[in-house]
């Protein structure tokens, strides 16, 4: 499916799902993933597990969404101090926050991660009911 097509459906799903007047249709990938970052992006699509799971595969398909945050089904993966990250799908990340600075990690479609906060890191996390996260807290950290 080209991307045209493909966020065109996006934008009329959500529409029909009930989503906020602040959801418009997206020119380009990266203008989704803007709206999936946004506050109000991720809780409704934490509640609405929106979009569905083979919708993401096909952003996956047609861009590469690591560059910009987005890990769908990526296996294995360790990061280091990712300001955001959204994991989904068949996604197990180790991920490490050292640096002194806020974060968000967010977690869909039973993607799984296992966290180690450190040094003055703030972390704040959320996922849907399919996915899980374990937390190891050092030093002054703080996961919320």
């Amino acid at each position: 499916m080209e991307q045209k097509t493909l966020l065109q459906q996006v934008y009329k799903q959500g529409v029909a799902l009930g989503a906020c007047s602040g959801f418009t249709e997206a020119a380009n990938i990266e203008q989704i993933v803007e709206m999936l970052f946004s506050p109000q992006g991720v809780e409704f699509c934490l509640n609405y597990r929106f979009p569905a799971l083979d919708v993401f595969r096909q952003f996956k398909q047609l861009d590469n969404v690591e560059r910009l945050g987005v890990f769908i089904d990526s296996g294995d993966i360790t990061l280091t101090d990712p300001q955001r990250a959204f994991l989904i799908g068949n996604t197990r990340a180790n991920v490490n926050y050292t640096a002194t600075q806020g974060n968000v990690l967010y977690l869909m479609h039973g993607a799984k991660a296992s966290v180690t906060a450190g040094g003055y890191s703030v972390t704040h996390i959320e996922k849907d009911k399919m996915s899980s996260y374990t937390v190891n807290k050092v030093d002054n950290a703080e996961v919320l």
